[in-house]
C-alpha cells in the first residue's frame, strides 16, 4: 500500500493536541459527520462528511512517543492504516498524518486512488484545523497532484468519423463543489454512439469518447455535495448539464432543456466550454443533479443500459399510461425493444410485439410479451387493425406509418423512440379516421430516470447483456449496425487500461 503524507503546524501545544486526538468524541466539531463508540475502548465508528462510507477504527497510543497509530477494522470500498505524530514546535506543535490505503477496485487503483487519498488527506487538515484552530499545511499536499489540474484517465477514442475506436489518455475536468467522481465499471453501447462515431447525424465533435449509459460507484465528492457519497453505486445518463431555470427544468424535465448538455460530443456551457466526454473511458466527472442513485439489487452491468434504453422506453409508457386494461405494441425487439416489453409488462399492460418475422417470438415471450406477430404476413395488419391504445417504435428504419397508423384504436398513439434519417411519409387521414396521434419522446428528466431505476429494481428488470472487453468494441459496432445482439453490447471499463 502506498504511503500518503501531509504535515501541518497549529498554535496549540503539542501534548494538548495529542490529548485531543485520542477523544474521537470531539471530532464532531472538526467536519466529521458522526462518530460512534463502540463496545471496545479502543474502537470507534465515524463518517466524514464527504469522505468515506462508515467504518470502524482501532487505535493504539505511544504516549511517550505523542504517536496515535490506527487501522480500520471494518468498512466499505478502501482498506486503510496509518498515524498521527505530534512534536512540539516552538511554542505550537506539528502535526505529521500519515495514511496508506488499498480500494476494493483494484483495477481502477490508478485512476482513483489520488483522489482517494484527497480525500483523506483533506479530512485529516480538516480534523486538525477543527481541534486546534486554523492549520497551516508545511509539508506536502493535500492531493498528489497540483491544485486545479485535471486527472487524466483511460479511454476509447474515435479520432474522426468513420474511425476505428483506439485506446487513448483523456483529461478530467478537476472536481468541483458540486461535482461527484465515479469509477466507471460498465458502460453501455448505444445504436446511438454508433451513429455518432460514424457521422451519420451531421458533423459531430472529434476525437470523439462515446458512452452514456454509465454505471460505476463514486470515487469522490465535492465540499457542497448533498445526494451522494463515496462508495454509492451511481449512474450517468444521456445528459451532464441544463440551464436549470427553464420552465422545462423546472417542470422536472432537463432532457427537452434547450441548454441541455449530453454526455458526450457536446459542449459544456457550464464548465468552460469544453467539449464532453462519456463513459468509454475509466473515470467521469458529473454536476451531483445528473448522477443518479442505482439500487443495490441492480447488478451494475444490467443497470448501464437502463440510463438510456430504460428511460427512453420508461419516459413513454408512464406517459401515456400504459398499464392495466391498455393494450401496448412494442414494434422491434432490439436494445430499446427488450426492455420496453419487460417495462410495459411489469406495468401491467397487455404487450404485443410487431417484428418483421418470427424469429425472435420465444425471446419475446419469455421477456413478458402477451403475443407476438410478424409484420412481414401482411394478414397481421388485418388481424390486429383498431386493436392498441399505444404502439411503441423502437426501430430506426425507414416504416409504413399509415400502415402501424391503422393500427390504432380511436385516440391510440404511436409514439417514435428509434431515430431514422429519412423524413416520414404518413397521411393525415390515418390520423383523421380513428382521432389518432403520432408523435415523438426522449429520455425522460432526473427525477423520472430516478423512478425508473428504483421502479426497475422492484419488479428485476434489467438488460439482456453481452459483456465485452474494450479490444471489442469495433466489433461490437459493426454488429450492432447488423443488429446482431441479443440485446446490449455492455464494456467492461477495467479493460480500458488494458
Amino acid at each position: 500500500m502506498k504511503e500518503h503524507r501531509v504535515a501541518l503546524r497549529t498554535p496549540m501545544p503539542a501534548d494538548e493536541v495529542f490529548d485531543r486526538l485520542q477523544h474521537p468524541e470531539s471530532f464532531t466539531e472538526a467536519g466529521i459527520e458522526s462518530v460512534e463508540p463502540t463496545a471496545e475502548g479502543d474502537r470507534y465508528a465515524l463518517r466524514f462528511r464527504g469522505g468515506l462510507a462508515r467504518w470502524i477504527q482501532r487505535t493504539e497510543a505511544d504516549h511517550a512517543a505523542r504517536v496515535l497509530k490506527f487501522d480500520q477494522v471494518s468498512g466499505d470500498f478502501v482498506d486503510f492504516g496509518g498515524s498521527w505524530e505530534v512534536t512540539p514546535d516552538g511554542t505550537g506543535s506539528r502535526i505529521v498524518h500519515r495514511v496508506a490505503f488499498r480500494t476494493s477496485v483494484p483495477h481502477l487503483a490508478g485512476a482513483i486512488e489520488p483522489m482517494i487519498a484527497r480525500v483523506l488527506l483533506r479530512a485529516a487538515a480538516d480534523v486538525v484545523s477543527g481541534l486546534t484552530g486554523e492549520a497551516e499545511v508545511v509539508e506536502g499536499a493535500l492531493h498528489d497532484e497540483a491544485p486545479g489540474a485535471k486527472p487524466s484517465v483511460a479511454a476509447y477514442t474515435a479520432p474522426s468519423a468513420g474511425a476505428a475506436l483506439e485506446p487513448t489518455t483523456i483529461e478530467r475536468r478537476p472536481l468541483g463543489p458540486h461535482d461527484v467522481g465515479i469509477a466507471i465499471h460498465y458502460c453501455g453501447v448505444c445504436h446511438s454512439d454508433v451513429h455518432q462515431v460514424h457521422g451519420d447525424w451531421g458533423d459531430g465533435t472529434f476525437p470523439m469518447v462515446p458512452g452514456h449509459e454509465i454505471a460505476g460507484v463514486v470515487t469522490e465528492i465535492g465540499a457542497d455535495v448533498t445526494r451522494h457519497a463515496v462508495g454509492d453505486r451511481v449512474g450517468v445518463g444521456v445528459i451532464v448539464g441544463s440551464c436549470r431555470d427553464c420552465g422545462m427544468c423546472v417542470q422536472g424535465l432537463e432532457q427537452y432543456c434547450a441548454k441541455s448538455v449530453e454526455t458526450y460530443a457536446a459542449i459544456d456551457r457550464y464548465h468552460g466550454g469544453e467539449p464532453t466526454r462519456g463513459g468509454y473511458s475509466t473515470h467521469i466527472v458529473t454536476d451531483e443533479h445528473f448522477v443518479l442513485r442505482i439500487p443495490d439489487s441492480l447488478p451494475l452491468d444490467q443497470a448501464a443500459p437502463l440510463l438510456c434504453a430504460g428511460i427512453t422506453t420508461y419516459s413513454p409508457l408512464k406517459h401515456w399510461d400504459a398499464g392495466p386494461g391498455k393494450k401496448v405494441a412494442v414494434l422491434g425487439l432490439g436494445g430499446l425493444g427488450h426492455l420496453a416489453v419487460k417495462i410495459a409488462h411489469a406495468l401491467g399492460a397487455e404487450v404485443t410485439v410487431l417484428s418483421r418475422s418470427e424469429r425472435k417470438k420465444d425471446d419475446g415471450l419469455r421477456l413478458g410479451a402477451d403475443h407476438f406477430h410478424a409484420t412481414d404476413d401482411p394478414a397481421t395488419f388485418d388481424l390486429l387493425a383498431g386493436t392498441f391504445d399505444l404502439v411503441v417504435c423502437t426501430v430506426s428504419s425507414r416504416l409504413d406509418v399509415d400502415a402501424y397508423l391503422s393500427l390504432l384504436a380511436n385516440g391510440g398513439t404511436m409514439v417514435y423512440l428509434g431515430i431514422t434519417d429519412e423524413p416520414l411519409g404518413v397521411s393525415v387521414f390515418s390520423l383523421l379516421r380513428g382521432r389518432t396521434s403520432l408523435a415523438g419522446s426522449q429520455i425522460g428528466g432526473m427525477a423520472e430516470t430516478q423512478e425508473m431505476l428504483d421502479f426497475c429494481a422492484e419488479h428485476g428488470i434489467g438488460a439482456d447483456v453481452e459483456v465485452i472487453d474494450a479490444t471489442r468494441i469495433n466489433e461490437a459496432f459493426d454488429r450492432v449496425r447488423h443488429g446482431d445482439v441479443r440485446y446490449r453490447f455492455v464494456i467492461d471499463a477495467s479493460t480500458f487500461e488494458s
